[in-house]
């Protein structure tokens, strides 16, 4: 990667430390990274930052009012981002959710550091 302009991405987790790993092995990369634990801090951030991410990094199971499928729906009400979903819950009723949002990927939580980079 491009260390003199690196990708900026948002961190959307509501655990701190999933959170921080997940920015340790982006920052080890070269990346950029910016940590907010919930949907409502998201969606502020996106809409009134100019330093816009170049990916969100979303958990889908916030705690808070709105959930990570619905932060992605409100953020991409506003601005087109590419969103990657975390999740530990593959269901089909998950899975289904998620395809309402456009722009997406998924990996599953636990993943290891070469599947997040890639």
């Amino acid at each position: 990667m491009n260390t003199a302009f690196p990708k900026k991405i948002l961190i959307v987790e509501d655990s701190k430390l999933n959170a921080q790993i997940a920015a340790d092995i982006l920052n080890k990369y070269g990346y950029k990274t910016n940590i907010v634990t919930s949907g409502e801090e998201a969606v502020k951030k996106v809409i009134n930052d100019t330093e816009n991410p170049d990916l969100i990094l979303m958990d889908i199971e916030l705690r808070g009012a709105i959930d990570g499928i619905d932060t992605a729906r409100i953020i991409q009400h506003h601005k087109d981002f590419p969103i990657l979903f975390l999740t530990a819950n593959a269901s089909k009723e998950i899975m289904e959710k998620m395809k309402s949002v456009s722009a997406y990927r998924y990996v599953l939580k636990c993943v290891d550091e070469y599947v997040l980079i890639s």
